[in-house]
């Protein structure tokens, strides 16, 4: 079955000579970075992400929020990934990764 060219709630970007497809949900709790190497199946890189939460969420937290989701700030977590062991063209189930 071929792959959807388009991903629900997912962005394209290119780091090195891949492209992959990634995206962000903030929680109460922490936020994941979720990316997928594009146009074929592999290993998803999950990446929890504590210091940033919903602060609509929690209002009452008034820790400063981090850093905003940005594509540099992915390419710096694909690249973290990919040193720490992600292997994005291998099959089997996420690996999964913290960053604070």
């Amino acid at each position: 079955m071929a792959h959807p060219t388009k991903r629900r709630g997912y962005r394209q970007i290119v780091c090195g000579a891949h492209t992959y497809r990634w995206r962000f949900v903030a929680g109460a709790e922490q936020g994941t970075l979720t990316v997928v190497p594009d146009g074929r199946s592999g290993q998803r890189l999950l990446v929890a992400l504590p210091d940033h939460r919903d602060p609509w969420l929690r209002p009452w937290d008034v820790r400063p929020l981090p850093a905003p989701v940005i594509p540099s700030f992915v390419v710096r977590a694909i690249a973290h990934g990919l040193e720490a062991g992600w292997s994005p063209q291998a099959p089997g189930g996420p690996f999964r990764l913290a960053l604070t």
